[in-house]
């Protein structure tokens, strides 16, 4: 078999348990993305000045979750709203182009964003310090 053929057959294969349900569209990421998102709030504690912001991990494959947003060094990938203090994340959520933002419940009222903004401020230390928090549009 040409190197040729077995990338076209590469494209198309997909590999998965028939059992698996795959209740979420990250479900492959899921095991990492939980350990990381418990690691950074365990080893950290942020200062009163926060953000909230996107940030955008390039991908260029074919995927329904991708975002395309012109005039950003990042043009293509997957979207993340992330809640950072002095470049560290502190804590990250997976927004998709076709699907809510998972794990994030919808407050009435609000758009599926301002919830997302609204639970990531939630998961801050509340008791520790007041915070400032950043945002763009």
């Amino acid at each position: 078999m040409s190197l040729n053929r077995f990338q076209q057959l590469k494209r198309y294969l997909h590999v998965s348990h028939p059992d698996d349900e795959e209740t979420h569209w990250f479900s492959k990421m899921e095991p990492l993305s939980s350990k990381l998102a418990k690691d950074f709030s365990r080893y950290y504690v942020p200062s009163t000045d926060v953000s909230i912001d996107e940030m955008i991990i390039r991908f260029s494959g074919r995927s329904a979750h991708t975002v395309r947003m012109k005039n950003k060094p990042t043009p293509e990938g997957y979207k993340i709203l992330s809640l950072c203090h002095a470049g560290y994340t502190f804590a990250f959520l997976y927004t998709s182009r076709i699907k809510s933002i998972v794990g994030v419940e919808a407050i009435p009222g609000l758009s599926a964003t301002f919830s997302a903004v609204v639970h990531l401020a939630q998961i801050l230390p509340h008791s520790r310090l007041p915070f400032n928090i950043y945002m763009d549009n």
